[in-house]
């Protein structure tokens, strides 16, 4: 038998999680990590960790290691 690779394992691991607990398993853990982050990060305030997402989605020049993606401009997050 083949050997897999973690890559692989970890496919499999996530399509047995689902068979075995399905979608809103997903749901609530992918709910949940969204609240941790909002509260560990951005002081509970959604507008201030969407700032921070649109800002690292865009194309950029150079990355900023204050805020942990790539910026346009020297402006980072304050």
């Amino acid at each position: 038998m083949k050997r897999l690779n973690h890559t692989e394992r970890g496919r499999l691991g996530g399509q047995r999680t689902l068979a075995r607990h399905g979608h809103h398993h997903f749901e609530c853990i992918g709910r949940l990590g969204y609240e941790v982050t909002l509260e560990r990060h951005f002081n509970s305030d959604p507008d201030a960790m969407q700032t921070f997402l649109n800002r690292c989605r865009h194309s950029a020049t150079r990355y900023d290691a204050r805020s942990r993606c790539r910026v346009r401009s020297a402006q980072v997050l304050s």
